[in-house]
């Protein structure tokens, strides 16, 4: 039986100010022709569907347009909510989908949820366990003592009946360390905090773990509990990362392969002088790439030049002469719309989407203000 692994799709997500619609239908069509080419049985979507918890009408739109193609192509969808997502809002029409083969897991009831795959005369039992704090659990199970995230997510699992010869899938949305830290981007630790983590080892019951939270694709502690990552960089951060989907096969064993993924348009950063970089801008096939740039020299207004060449420069540097770190950032208002931006983001995923009122707005700023952040 085959098995498609993706998390972390963001959609809605903004790279700085620049729109991503276009970007993320190129990649989830790419990702819904790996599944039909690959013969795929299912999709797993370990959670952050969407990037806010109040998704746009063109969001639901361009989700609806994945999953409707996946379901078209004879594909069953096994998905869950993320700490993004809105549960309550991702379940809605859960019980009539699931005649269709969409089988949505958002909101958690004590236990995880269970779905068996039968294709192709073998058997393979799906759990989903949704994001989850530590308050989700002891609201159930008062009488345990839950401290944790990994207090919680245990709870919840030795609830569960695992009982069975069949293989076992877990799809879930947490942050687990191996024997050393995992891999972090800049797009999720804004969102994820040391207290979250967990041990892989929680897991052992379950010979595939389909993990979302972080962003970089990686295994942790074995090579069967892994995080996808995201299907487009959404950080600077991750620039040197290639983004891909994980097939899974199972069958007597376990076998994953990554299938890389091309987006529409990459994230780059490139560094020199203002003349060197227009230059070979000038010449180049990929100028309608994202780009962070590096500038190397201190010229006026080099934020318009480069975009006149680079249409798609999301943010600059100007860097000091002597060990190439960072003298100033061009574009100062530019920056500090984004870091604000950033605590907005931050403020509706734990809200529920709710905005600030213009007050807290203040309040942060003359936080960020106070630690010269503006």
């Amino acid at each position: 039986m085959k098995f498609i692994h993706i998390a972390d799709l963001h959609i809605g997500k903004k790279l700085k100010e620049m729109n991503l619609e276009e970007d993320q239908r190129f990649i989830l069509r790419q990702i819904a022709a790996i599944a039909r080419d690959e013969h795929a049985d299912a999709v797993l979507i370990a959670g952050d569907v969407y990037d806010s918890a109040s998704p746009s009408g063109e969001s639901s739109l361009l989700l609806d347009e994945f999953l409707t193609e996946l379901l078209g192509s004879g594909i069953e969808i096994f998905m869950i909510s993320g700490n993004h997502d809105s549960p309550e809002k991702l379940s809605f029409g859960s019980k009539i989908f699931d005649r269709a083969g969409l089988h949505i897991c958002s909101i958690f009831d004590g236990k995880l949820d269970k779905f068996t795959l039968e294709k192709n005369g073998g058997s393979v039992d799906v759990f989903m366990l949704p994001f989850i704090r530590p308050v989700n659990v002891s609201r159930i199970y008062g009488d345990e003592k839950i401290s944790s995230f990994g207090d919680a997510v245990g709870s919840a699992i030795s609830h569960t009946d695992l009982s069975g010869n069949n293989k076992k899938i877990l799809i879930t949305h947490q942050f687990v360390s191996g024997t050393s830290a995992p891999q972090m981007s800049d797009s999720e630790s804004a969102y994820v905090g040391t207290a979250e983590m967990m041990p892989y080892a929680l897991f052992d019951r379950f010979d595939y773990v389909a993990l979302g939270h972080l962003h970089i694709p990686q295994s942790v502690g074995r090579e069967t509990v892994r995080y996808s990552g995201s299907p487009l960089k959404y950080s600077t951060s991750e620039c040197s990362k290639n983004k891909s989907v994980t097939l899974i096969e199972i069958g007597d064993y376990v076998n994953v392969t990554e299938v890389p993924l091309k987006p529409l348009r990459d994230l780059k950063v490139i560094k020199g002088p203002l003349d060197r970089l227009l230059a070979e801008g000038k010449r180049s096939e990929n100028k309608e790439d994202f780009y962070h740039v590096r500038l190397e020299d201190d010229p006026l207004d080099p934020m318009q030049k480069l975009r006149d060449v680079y249409p798609n420069v999301i943010s600059l540097e100007i860097l000091s002469k002597g060990d190439g770190s960072v003298g100033e950032i061009d574009e100062e208002h530019f920056e500090k719309i984004d870091f604000e931006e950033r605590f907005n983001e931050f403020f509706r995923s734990r809200m529920s989407g709710k905005e600030m009122s213009e007050e807290q707005k203040e309040a942060v700023r003359d936080s960020m203000r106070e630690a010269g952040l503006i």
